[in-house]
């Protein structure tokens, strides 16, 4: 039994328990820098930051810009030739 005991303190010891967001990692296109919406995701991005999470804060020229935005993964599925 203490045998038991001591295994579980050793793989317990290592573990980490405090819920991060280190997983977190993407870009938000905000609008123009004097806009509120590029301010509301520079605050989000500094809060993000204490946690781990990774945001990067991309302005643009607004919608229309946005759409007409490729987006990485699917630039990365064409040129595999994988269907969406």
């Amino acid at each position: 039994m203490s045998i038991a005991i001591g295994m579980g303190a050793l793989l317990f010891r290592n573990l980490d328990l405090v819920p991060d967001l280190s997983y977190v990692n993407l870009s938000v296109l905000s609008g123009s820098e004097e806009g509120q919406y590029y301010n509301m995701v520079e605050r989000l991005t500094s809060t993000a930051a204490e946690e781990g999470a990774t945001i990067i804060n991309t302005p643009s020229r607004g919608s229309l810009e946005n759409l007409q935005r490729p987006l990485p993964a699917r630039e990365s599925e064409a040129k595999a030739g994988s269907p969406r």
